[in-house]
């Protein structure tokens, strides 16, 4: 074949332009290493150079390559600079482990000297719970004193109305009590002013001289809407014939409008007497009383001492200990009477109304005189 040897040549130097693709391979050889350390974060292998282009010993294969060279060469010059610039590979100053060779130190920030501002309240609204600040310097509420005597059941007892029960005209009663001379039962309905606005009469619904049942009904009139009124139920001693027992009640009268009625229950008697006992012979023209209960005024309670005929022989106004208006508390006092000679005879005490000549609570006791 024409052009063509067999012999051995000796070492031929390369052309330029086969020089300056080899440079170029080289460059491309260059750039595939980067991007392969840069794919894998490690150190670009920058101190390779590229493996020499050792010439080939064959007139035929020496031939052949530089054809190829002079005919790709300006391809390989092309290549090489897309090359360069799709792979963007920077070549690191130096390798990372010399980077991370020596220690770093970290410093906290320091704190800072301005304080925090405190977070900002929510505003008050309608689901906000109130608190209630009571003062630390509460007086202690007083304790009442234990009575050294029970009190007895009452003796006279209002079940309807109650007390505090609105009422329009007519209402009824009905209650207990007794017994009573002719086992009857006195009724009365007082203005706020203690003007008598009705009255009348009762029977107990008993045998003679027991204590029983009663029921009535009142009718009254009133110029205003409603007045404030109290309804007075009293039976008489069956031997002197003036009052032995008086129970009452505050009430609403209406002149127009629904009534509202609250009933009530037998309890305690609201004053009593503890001494001296029941039909006890009282001698030397004094005696001392003593008892309890409670009631609706600071005013003083009015003990009395009654002969035979029910006439006024000894009087004294006594206080109420108690620690509280309607509390319990207790009551002592020394009456000093005159008789001429032994007979029956009863102690009797009373609350006074307030705000008129009346009365608000009434008990009595039976006792003997003798001088």
């Amino acid at each position: 074949m024409a052009g063509l040897s067999f012999e051995r040549p000796g070492p031929h130097p390369m052309s330029p332009e086969a020089r300056q693709a080899a440079a170029l391979h080289s460059s491309l050889q260059a750039s595939r290493l980067c991007r392969e350390d840069v794919g894998s974060n490690g150190p670009a292998r920058t101190n390779q150079s590229p493996p020499p282009i050792r010439p080939s010993t064959s007139k035929c294969t020496l031939a052949g390559n530089a054809s190829h060279w002079a005919l790709t060469g300006r391809s390989f010059v092309i290549a090489a600079a897309f090359g360069l610039l799709a792979s963007g590979c920077h070549f690191p100053l130096a390798p990372a482990s010399a980077l991370t060779s020596s220690p770093t130190t970290t410093f906290a920030p320091a704190p800072s000297s301005t304080p925090t501002p405190p977070p900002t309240p929510s505003p008050l609204n309608l689901l906000t719970p109130a608190i209630v600040i009571e003062p630390s310097n509460v007086p202690p509420s007083a304790t009442p004193t234990p009575l050294d005597f029970g009190l007895p059941p009452e003796e006279l007892v209002i079940f309807q109305p109650g007390p505090g029960s609105q009422v329009g005209s007519p209402f009824s009663i009905s209650g207990r009590g007794g017994p009573g001379r002719l086992d009857t039962v006195h009724l009365r309905l007082l203005g706020d002013d203690g003007r008598v606005l009705a009255e009348r009469d009762a029977y107990l619904m008993v045998y003679p001289g027991n204590a029983g049942r009663f029921v009535a009904e009142l009718s009254y009139q009133i110029d205003r809407v409603a007045e404030e009124a109290r309804l007075e139920v009293s039976t008489d001693h069956p031997r002197d014939g003036k009052i032995g027992h008086l129970a009452s009640v505050k009430l609403i009268l209406l002149s127009i409008g629904d009534p509202l009625l609250h009933p009530a229950s037998a309890g305690p008697e609201r004053l009593t007497i503890a001494r001296p006992k029941k039909n006890e012979i009282l001698r030397g023209g004094s005696v001392l009383v003593r008892g309890g209960g409670w009631t609706e005024s600071d005013l003083p309670l009015v003990v009395e001492l009654l002969d035979r005929s029910g006439s006024l022989i000894g009087s004294a106004e006594a206080m109420l200990q108690s620690p509280t208006l309607g509390q319990l508390g207790a009551f002592e006092v020394v009456l000093d009477y005159q008789v001429a000679a032994a007979q029956p005879g009863r102690i009797v005490v009373y609350e006074q109304a307030q705000g008129y000549s009346g009365v608000v609570h009434l008990a009595s006791l039976d006792v003997k005189l003798e001088p």
